[in-house]
């Protein structure tokens, strides 16, 4: 079970989906969005590439975040998103789409979010690079890109047009906070 950090649902357990699934460690969901919530991030709709089990999306709604999509492949954590986004009575706050990344990025072309949070499969490589690239292909905007690794993989630099605002290590985890140049 996973506890939502804060904000109206603080505390409350959500139960991952499928197979497989790792959820952003506590530590590092808090503290990510009390650095986003503190700049203001939070205002815009919030972007969750390779959800899970979509508690990034539901920590961003909780503080306040207008909206959320949630871009996840596989169908049992899809539909366990949406059952708990029915649950919450969340309507069209919550949008969550079925599609594997990039080619589910088409269907947000031109959109604009605070935050585009990534949390790619570990065994995934070059993703500090990829995932810029494909929000620049789409022409998807965002105020700040945050993309977890697992600690100590390889680091790629970002594209042209990137920079890395903060790298953080927590335990396990690494987190790559990125914004455009």
């Amino acid at each position: 079970m996973l506890r939502l950090t804060g904000g109206a649902w603080r505390g409350r357990r959500i139960r991952p989906a499928g197979h497989g699934v790792r959820p952003t460690p506590a530590r590092v969901r808090e503290a990510l969005m009390h650095a986003w919530t503190h700049r203001g991030l939070l205002d815009a709709p919030f972007l969750d590439l390779f959800a899970g089990s979509g508690v990034m999306g539901l920590e961003a709604l909780s503080r306040g975040a207008p909206g959320a999509v949630a871009v996840e492949r596989q169908p049992e954590r899809v539909r366990a998103m949406r059952a708990l986004a029915a649950e919450l009575a969340l309507g069209e706050r919550w949008e969550i789409l079925r599609a594997a990344l990039p080619q589910g990025l088409a269907r947000l072309a031109g959109r604009r979010f605070g935050v585009v949070f990534a949390d790619p499969p570990y065994a995934r490589r070059g993703m500090l690079a990829a995932i810029p690239a494909w929000l620049d292909a789409h022409e998807i905007a965002c105020d700040e890109l945050a993309v977890e690794q697992a600690r100590g993989a390889p680091e790629a630099a970002p594209p042209a047009g990137w920079r890395v605002l903060e790298a953080r290590r927590y335990g396990g985890t690494a987190v790559f906070r990125l914004a455009r140049a």
